[in-house]
Formats: C-alpha cells, sequence, structure tokens
C-alpha cells in the first residue's frame, strides 16, 4: 500500500515537473494560441453533439487573436465557431456577418485549404437564408457548399446540400428546377450506395410527379419504394409525427388519381399533434380540396377553409413581417460592413497612390540630379578634350612655321655663304683657307639645321599621334553629330573636291550656299560676324578656319593672297575674342562655338 502511494506521488511530481519546465520553455504567443485552440476544439465538440455553445467571449478572443497570429485555415475555423455561437443564441444576423468573414477568410488557392470546413459554411449560411426567405441566397450558399464538399470527397454532404436547395427552388415557384436537382440527386444517391437518403429525398419528388398527369406513374413507383424500403416507419408502419408530411404528399397522388377517399385518409394521417398551428396547413389543405370536390358544404369543410384562411392571413403575415425584419437587420449589418470595407479601402488606395506619387516625385527628381551630373562631367570633359586639342593643334602650327622659318635662314646663311666665296674667289685673297673656313660653316650649319628639322619633326610625329588618340575619344566622337553633318553637305564636299586643283576657286553661287550652310549649322556664329563684321570676304575666310584649311588653300578658294588671308584671320581674332594675332583663331572658335576637330 505504502509503495503504490508512494509511486503515485512519484508520478505526481514527474508530471507537475514536466508541466512546468513545459511552461517554462513556452512563450507567451504560444501559451495563448494553445488556450484558444482548446477553446475552439471545446466549441467544436459542442457544435457536434449538438450542444449550445455558449461561450461566445472566449471564442471571440480567439477570433481576434487567430485574426492577427494565425494561419488562413485557423482563422475561418474560429469565425465558422463563433457563427454557430451566434446562431445558437438566436442571433441571425451575427451569425451570418461571422460565416461570410469565415468564408472570406479561406485561401482556396492553397492546397492545405480546409474546404470541408468551408462546406460547412455555405451550409450554414444556406440554413439561416432558408429561415429568413432570402432563397436566392440560399440557393448560392447551397451551390457552393455541394462544390467544396465535393472537392474533399465528402460525397454525402455534397449530395445532401444539393438536395436542400430543391426546396428553395420549389418556395420561390420554380417546380421544374427543383425536380431536374431531385432527379440528379436521386442518381448521385443510388451510384453511391446512399438508399434510405435516396428514399427519404424521394418524398419532395413525390409531391412533384403528383401534380404531373403524365408523371403519376413515376410517383406511384417511388410511393411504393418507399412504404416497402424505408427505415421511417415503426413497427406498425407509422411515421413519427415530424415526419408525417409524407402523408400528405401521397394524399395528393391519391387525389390526383381521382381516389377521393384514400386521399382524405392520407390528408387527416398528415396531422401532427403537438405541433405549431401553422404546421397544420397540408392537412387542412388538403382536406379543403377533397370537400370540395365532394360538394359537401359540412361543418368541416367549412372549418378547414376558414382555419387555413386565417392561417394564410394571420400566422403566416407574422411569420412574413418578423422574417422581414430579420432580413432587413442582416442587410442594414452587411451592408454597413461592407461601406466600412469600402471606405477603408478607399482611404488604403488613396494612401498609397500619394506614396507612389511622392515616391515617382522623388524618383524623378533623383533621376534629374543624376542627369544633371552626368551632363556637367560630359561637358567638362569635352572642354578638356577640346583645349587638349587646340593646344596640340597650336603646337603643331607653331613647330610647323618654326620649321618653315628655319628653312627659309638656312637657305639665306647658304646664299650668303655663296656670295662671300665668290667675292673670295674674284678677289682671290687667302683662297684656300677661306674655301676651307667656308666649307666648314657650310656643314656646320647643314648638321644643325638637319638636328633642329629632325627635333621638330619627331616632336610633330607625336603631336599627330596624339591629335589622332584624341579624336577616336568616344566622349569627342559623341558631340561631333551637328559638325559632321556639316562637313558632310554638299558644298563642303565641293570645296574638298577644290582643294585638289590649285587653279580651281569659289563661284559666286559657291560662296552663297556656303555662307547659307554655316548660318544653318553655326547660327551664335554667323551673328556675331554680322554684328561685327561687314565684308562678305571675311565671313567666307572665317567659315574656311572653321573647316581647318591652312592660309594657301584658304588663298587659292578666294584668289587672294596669303599675307591677305592672315590679315583677316588676326582681324577677325581681335573682332571676336580680343587676341591681335592670327594664330589663335581656330582655337578660339573651337571653344566658344562647340566646334569639334574633323
Amino acid at each position: 500500500m505504502f509503495n503504490s502511494q508512494s509511486s503515485m506521488f512519484k508520478d505526481y511530481l514527474t508530471a507537475l515537473l514536466a508541466t512546468i519546465i513545459l511552461a517554462a520553455c513556452t512563450t507567451p504567443a504560444q501559451h495563448r494560441r494553445a488556450q484558444f485552440t482548446r477553446v475552439l476544439d471545446h466549441a467544436q465538440e459542442q457544435n457536434l453533439a449538438y450542444d449550445s455553445i455558449t461561450n461566445v467571449d472566449s471564442i471571440r478572443m480567439a477570433v481576434n487573436f487567430f485574426n492577427r497570429h494565425g494561419s488562413a485555415n485557423e482563422q475561418m475555423r474560429a469565425s465558422y465557431l463563433m457563427g454557430c455561437a451566434y446562431r445558437d443564441t438566436g442571433d441571425a444576423p451575427r451569425a451570418l456577418e461571422n460565416y461570410q468573414n469565415a468564408a472570406e477568410r479561406a485561401d482556396t488557392t492553397s492546397r492545405d485549404c480546409d474546404f470541408f470546413r468551408l462546406s460547412c459554411v455555405f451550409s450554414q449560411m444556406a440554413g439561416i437564408y432558408h429561415k429568413q426567405l432570402l432563397l436566392s441566397n440560399e440557393i448560392k450558399a447551397r451551390e457552393k457548399a455541394a462544390y467544396y464538399a465535393m472537392r474533399t470527397d465528402s460525397i454525402y454532404y455534397g449530395i445532401y446540400d444539393l438536395d436542400m436547395s430543391a426546396a428553395a427552388y420549389i418556395m420561390k415557384g420554380r417546380n421544374d428546377s427543383a425536380q431536374i436537382i431531385l432527379e440528379k440527386v436521386q442518381k448521385l444517391y443510388g451510384e453511391n450506395g446512399f438508399e434510405q437518403e435516396k428514399l427519404r429525398s424521394s418524398r419532395v419528388l413525390i409531391y412533384l410527379y403528383a401534380q404531373q398527369k403524365d408523371r403519376l406513374g413515376d410517383a406511384r413507383r417511388l410511393i411504393n419504394e418507399f412504404d416497402s424500403k424505408s427505415d421511417m416507419f415503426d413497427k406498425n408502419h407509422e411515421l413519427p409525427p415530424s415526419k408525417r408530411l409524407y402523408n400528405y404528399y401521397k394524399g395528393l397522388y391519391f387525389e390526383s388519381v381521382g381516389s377521393l377517399d384514400s386521399a382524405e385518409f392520407y390528408y387527416r394521417k398528415s396531422y401532427r399533434p403537438n405541433r405549431p398551428v401553422s404546421d397544420q396547413e397540408p392537412t387542412y389543405r388538403g382536406l379543403l380540396s377533397v370537400y370540395k370536390k365532394r360538394h359537401q358544404a359540412d361543418s368541416i369543410a367549412n372549418y378547414a377553409e376558414l382555419y387555413c384562411e386565417a392561417n394564410d392571413s394571420s400566422v403566416a403575415k407574422k411569420d412574413r413581417e418578423l422574417m422581414a425584419q430579420m432580413t432587413a437587420s442582416y442587410n442594414y449589418s452587411r451592408f454597413q460592413k461592407q461601406a466600412f470595407e469600402k471606405e477603408r479601402e478607399a482611404h488604403d488606395t488613396k494612401l498609397i497612390m500619394l506614396g507612389v506619387t511622392a515616391l515617382l516625385l522623388l524618383l524623378l527628381l533623383v533621376f534629374w540630379y543624376q542627369y544633371s551630373q552626368y551632363k556637367a562631367r560630359k561637358r567638362q570633359e569635352l572642354m578638356d578634350i577640346r583645349n587638349e586639342y587646340a593646344f596640340a593643334t597650336d603646337e603643331y602650327q607653331k613647330n610647323t612655321h618654326m620649321m618653315e622659318m628655319l628653312d627659309r635662314s638656312h637657305r639665306a646663311v647658304i646664299k650668303t655663304v655663296q656670295n662671300e666665296l665668290k667675292g673670295a674667289l674674284a678677289e682671290n685673297l687667302s683662297y684656300k683657307d677661306e674655301l676651307a673656313k667656308v666649307t666648314q660653316a657650310f656643314n656646320t650649319l647643314n648638321e644643325e639645321f638637319e638636328n633642329s628639322k629632325k627635333e621638330l619633326t619627331e616632336e610633330n610625329a607625336q603631336l599627330e599621334k596624339r591629335i589622332k588618340a584624341i579624336k577616336k575619344k568616344k566622349a569627342l566622337t559623341m558631340a561631333k553629330g551637328k559638325d559632321l553633318s556639316f562637313f558632310e553637305t554638299k558644298i563642303v564636299r565641293d570645296i574638298r573636291i577644290c582643294l585638289g586643283n590649285p587653279l580651281s576657286c569659289l563661284t559666286f553661287e559657291n560662296k552663297e550656299l556656303l555662307l547659307a550652310t554655316a548660318r544653318e549649322y553655326y547660327p551664335d556664329l554667323m551673328d556675331d560676324l554680322d554684328g561685327t563684321i561687314v565684308n562678305s570676304q571675311e565671313k567666307l575666310t572665317c567659315i574656311l578656319v572653321v573647316l581647318n584649311l591652312r592660309g594657301t588653300e584658304c588663298a587659292n578658294l578666294l584668289k587672294v593672297s596669303v599675307q591677305r588671308i592672315t590679315n583677316i584671320k588676326q582681324l577677325l581674332n581681335m573682332e571676336l575674342f580680343g587676341e591681335n594675332t592670327a594664330r589663335t583663331l581656330y582655337k578660339n572658335l573651337m571653344r566658344k562655338y562647340d566646334i569639334c576637330p574633323v
């Protein structure tokens, strides 16, 4: 005994210690999830046992928690059970609202979606719609419930929802649609082995067939099958009070085939004791029809007729008013929620649009700033290249000029030496000594001349390579579009051809065309020339300088002397740039008027 108690005490301590360790290792969020999961499990057990769900407040807290921290299935489950709790308390509008929330929470695109619970959601919604006489809503909900039930292979529940939708079609007066659905339901029940469910569903089909003369044989067949195979009958072959509406359908059949005694018998058997007055309407309606056909104006017929009228006018009217109030309450609540959601969506959309607009403006400003910096860098890079090119070209021209001067001086010195030699020979004074001196001086001068010429030639060769390298730079090539197009014009090509013939010159038409073409491509330069230069010869000289032609080439084209060209270039440089020299004119034109070398 003692050992048994000791063992139980140890087990208790072990379980308590495990609980403490589990609680210490569990975060508050996990603890709350476990707590609310237990609340929903308990509510689900009550729902499956057809007990009323009473812990509404706890379920509401679970809904709030799972809406923030739960998966789509958990959110749907919580809202569904919340709707069931309101259903049990008789609050139809809130029940529908939570069912709708549950349907909206479901992620039907996910493979893990709980389609069976989603079918239950729509099935519960359909039940409430039926009580509120929202028949169109009920039909849509039944169709969705059947569809999602079929997706989970819950064939029975899918067929059941189709079966229940037939009643809504009958209440809407669309018996043909109800008949099509019920015939399909009969086939599905039979194919899947649900024989008793098939018999149960056939009762409404008997009601529809009994009203069609060409289908009375089918009605009789279904009546025989139900009477012989249904398990609804007790040992005395009687139906319970809740199932006696079948007798009304059977009486309707016998009335259609003209057997009024049988019809009266079954109409009377359809009476359901201890049921509301409205539930007795089929009995009184059937008896009234029989008495009218018999032309028996006795008290029973009068009572039945009066009672049916009273039932139709008072009870049904009260039911309709009650249903209208419930419908209005639901619609107002639902529409109010939809309006709030639309307003919130519009507000969110407005905020998103403002944010997107601000972001686009910011990106535009950043892009504009980056583009401005890029253009500034490109301009500076182009300016540096132009300055470098102008410097190299200027040095090249200086060296060429120096070589020309050196050559000219060399020829003058040689001429002087030769004159001295002739004079010495003429005077025959110290012929040999003087000849040796002159020869030595002549050789020395030739050597110095060749060395200087070699140095200048090498320097010019390096400058030519540098000029070619500058021309190949991408920035310079990209910036030469305007100049290239100018140099590719017909008049410029004609001028290039004239350069090969020293005897050719520019005609009057060529000069006018050259001025007009230059004005098109370099309007700023031509405007400045118009403001300072009057002579067209000076303007033509400036344009030929833009073409980077040498002085002799310009002189040949204009049929003037080289000195005249030099004077004009000096004048242009003075008037346009304030420099009293002809050599820097081309460099200054490139810098000021964005003229790129070609």
